[in-house]
């Protein structure tokens, strides 16, 4: 059973947010159709005009758009690559990175933070600042203690977007850092169960489910999709319960965004092929390691400067790959 559909409210939008947006709803947006769509997968909406029937914080496993799965295309003209033999709209799979790591991952490690140091619970300190300086340590000692990279110097009000009209976000450029913090939050909170078992079930389902998903094969089990299928469930459930909390409180926590959405649909595991896998980790590194050439020669000849450096450097890759295997 899940919670009741809800319209969360949101601070005034920015450009990035109208951007974000338009990633989401770009076809409905250019037609002008509402209620607004927020998903290609399905016709769920995020609640406009009063009509909650497709509204997607829905958590329920019989939720309206979960019958409109696949029932239809997302564009107004079919891009070349949907005329290819076998193509399906369900191929079209949401990126883990960016719906939780650079998504709701921050909406719930920042939620929980900001609570845990505005209370004096699980951080020693008089102060917010102190609670802060003591939260950085014990997060900076634990990912020492088990060999975990973390790009983040220390937890301040700024990186959790601290404000009386802001929604509680963890702010930092590193979505490794995110699930860094996630496992520490499980890990500090496996002793103040009493005081917050919301925070730690929603932790533990996160983290669980992703540990099946990222450590799992191309093609999962049909016990390990109804495993993350379950775990799914109870994140949604206690996620959207702990928004409709703070939607009582008039407060800025838990923001229910379209990225909630498509996790919820990466949870449902539709297919067997594992949704981990189309992650674009790579390709963000990828990225990364390229932007300071592509700094260095002509837009013009760009493209082509970049693949020349690739060849080159590519003999002495094989090279070391076959010292490796051999």
């Amino acid at each position: 059973m899940g919670n009741p559909p809800l319209s969360i409210p949101e601070p005034p939008q920015s450009i990035g947010s109208i951007l974000e947006k338009q990633s989401f709803n770009f076809l409905w947006l250019l037609v002008g159709v509402a209620p607004c769509q927020i998903c290609w997968l399905c016709r769920a909406t995020k609640g406009a005009n009063n009509d909650m029937d497709l509204c997607f914080t829905n958590a329920s496993e019989t939720a309206p758009f979960w019958g409109t799965y696949c029932d239809s295309m997302p564009w107004l003209e079919a891009p070349p690559y949907s005329e290819l033999d076998g193509f399906e709209i369900s191929q079209v799979v949401p990126d883990l990175l960016h719906v939780l790591n650079l998504g709701v991952g921050r909406d719930v490690c920042g939620s929980i933070l900001k609570t845990l140091v505005k209370e004096c619970h699980v951080f020693a300190g008089d102060t917010i600042d102190a609670r802060l300086h003591a939260a950085t340590v014990s997060l900076h000692q634990f990912a020492r203690a088990h060999a975990l990279p973390l790009r983040m110097k220390k937890l301040s009000r700024k990186k959790l977007n601290w404000g009386s009209n802001r929604y509680a976000e963890l702010s930092t450029g590193s979505g490794y850092d995110v699930s860094v913090v996630a496992r520490w939050l499980e890990h500090i909170l496996a002793t103040h169960t009493s005081i917050y078992p919301d925070f730690a079930t929603l932790l533990w389902s996160l983290n669980k489910s992703m540990s099946i998903l990222y450590d799992g094969p191309w093609f999962l089990s049909d016990e390990d999709r109804q495993r993350v299928r379950t775990l799914g469930s109870i994140f949604m459930r206690v996620f959207l319960k702990l928004a409709n909390e703070a939607l009582r409180k008039n407060e800025f926590y838990w923001r229910c965004r379209p990225k909630l959405h498509m996790l919820h649909h990466i949870f449902r595991c539709h297919r067997s092929v594992n949704p981990a896998k189309f992650s674009t980790w790579m390709d963000e590194d990828w990225l990364k390691k390229v932007s300071k050439p592509l700094r260095l020669v002509s837009a013009v000849t760009s493209q082509a400067r970049i693949l020349q450096r690739w060849l080159l450097a590519l003999p002495l890759h094989l090279q070391k790959s076959m010292n490796i295997a051999g």
